[in-house]
């Protein structure tokens, strides 16, 4: 699904997203925080796995995450360059499966998300 990101000044980005329930958090490629005037460097940063075959160093921010149809939502979000060959971010349990119902219907090819 395609989501709009907004940093908290206020610049925007639209982008494919994905609901990964192995996910501990959101988490983007490093270049949307670039293309979000971001500054990752001066950010929280903490090495992570489980993007890729070697630890990453990810850096975390508040960002605005609006999927549509009136869903939309704050999350401490992380960005790495790691996600950056997947070119999309993805939606994880902090924030996003933490504060909606989702729900998978995969032999009907049919996803819901829903607010608590």
């Amino acid at each position: 699904m395609v989501a709009t990101i907004t940093a908290s000044n206020g610049n925007s980005f639209r982008c494919l997203v994905w609901p990964d329930t192995g996910a501990d958090c959101c988490l983007f490629p490093l270049s949307i925080a670039i293309a979000l005037k971001i500054d990752v460097l001066s950010l929280p940063q903490h090495l992570t796995g489980g993007v890729g075959s070697q630890s990453n160093m990810t850096y975390y921010d508040t960002v605005t995450i609006d999927l549509g149809n009136g869903i939309a939502f704050s999350a401490y979000t992380g960005f790495t360059q790691g996600m950056d060959a997947q070119g999309w971010g993805l939606l994880g349990q902090q924030d996003f499966f933490s504060g909606f119902h989702v729900e998978f219907k995969h032999a009907l090819r049919h996803f819901t998300i829903e607010t608590i």
